[in-house]
């Protein structure tokens, strides 16, 4: 959430034996935006954009929209992020969205939606527990040769509960 940080010192330590700093910082910028375009051999042409607000309000959530277009489908999702959630150190995240994908042997749609809690174990362990839900409808392309008629159809709901371990011994 910084764009600067200088730490500056006394010329002279105390008689006590510390040496007395200040730490002027000037926040950076809370909003980003973000574009891209590409291009896949197999897929074809595409592109994104998010948008993301990582203060919201004023104690470090994060907001984030995303969308993205590409030749077989598209894309849209949100992602929120609540740090210090019950507890210090806590974060809960949810998260929302929809695609669609269209290819020559089906067509699918998915709308998910997810809410996780991340918790600290230590200095270099998080472990993240939640619940996923999502809703998933498949039209195949594929023909009966007697009837004509679509193989199969199918819509799935899926519950999840994906839980997590990392360890990360970065120093930052």
């Amino acid at each position: 959430l910084f764009s600067h940080v200088r730490i500056d010192h006394a010329g002279d330590v105390e008689a006590d034996g510390t040496l007395p700093m200040t730490v002027p910082v000037e926040e950076g910028k809370f909003r980003t935006v973000g574009l891209g375009v590409r291009y896949d051999s197999t897929l074809g042409a595409g592109g994104g954009a998010s948008w993301e607000h990582r203060n919201v309000l004023g104690g470090g959530e994060r907001f984030r929209i995303r969308g993205d277009v590409a030749e077989p489908g598209y894309a849209a999702g949100l992602l929120w992020r609540e740090p210090d959630f019950l507890r210090p150190g806590y974060t809960l995240s949810y998260s929302a969205g929809y695609e669609t994908e269209e290819t020559t042997a089906y067509d699918i749609q998915r709308a998910y939606t997810a809410v996780g809690l991340e918790v600290p174990l230590g200095d270099t362990v998080v472990t993240t527990g939640g619940v996923t839900l999502e809703w998933t409808p498949v039209e195949t392309k594929a023909r009966d040769t007697d009837t004509g008629e679509r193989d199969q159809d199918d819509t799935f709901l899926l519950l999840g509960f994906p839980p997590s371990v990392i360890r990360s011994t970065t120093d930052s």
